[in-house]
């Protein structure tokens, strides 16, 4: 994922909008396939208590991977739409494992990104969520300047 996908992904729009016809970025492509090998495979060498805490693990460390990539680019409307595009990609894999604190984790992300769509009037709702409800403010206002329009519609005057 961090090799495939650069800032043109989600900041372009001639980048984006090539991309638009898809369910999700070629680099989630890549990473979903890749998981779902690895899970079937985690499968059928572990069980009981010992698969559930494999996956919570994997889980945990995909949400981090892809909340810290995330967090590297800027969006436009159409590359937040991408975004979320791929994190339903994300959230339909790691909903197969049966973890629900990571299942939990990726809607949260989900309502993250989707506070870089939400347009600048709706944004106090938005990070209001009931999905939103346990995540750190600094985390929902960091999500919040990763916005394009972040300096024009003066985003950065309100603390979400």
């Amino acid at each position: 994922m961090l090799y495939c996908q650069k800032c043109p992904c989600f900041g372009d729009s001639k980048a984006v909008l090539e991309i638009v016809a898809i369910d999700c970025s070629m680099a989630c492509s890549i990473v979903v396939k890749f998981l779902n090998q690895m899970v079937s495979r985690i499968k059928e060498c572990v069980d009981g208590g010992n698969l559930s805490t494999v996956l919570n693990e994997l889980g945990d460390r995909l949400y981090n991977t892809i909340l810290t990539h995330t967090r590297s680019f800027s969006y436009n409307t159409t590359g937040a739409m991408l975004l979320l595009c791929d994190i339903n990609e994300y959230k339909k894999c790691v909903n197969g494992w049966g973890v629900k604190e990571t299942f939990k984790k990726f809607d949260a992300l989900h309502a993250l990104a989707n506070l870089l769509v939400v347009v600048p009037d709706n944004l106090p709702e938005a990070c209001s969520s009931q999905l939103l409800a346990s995540v750190d403010k600094q985390l929902v206002n960091s999500f919040v300047q990763l916005r394009h329009d972040y300096k024009s519609a003066k985003l950065y005057q309100t603390n979400y």
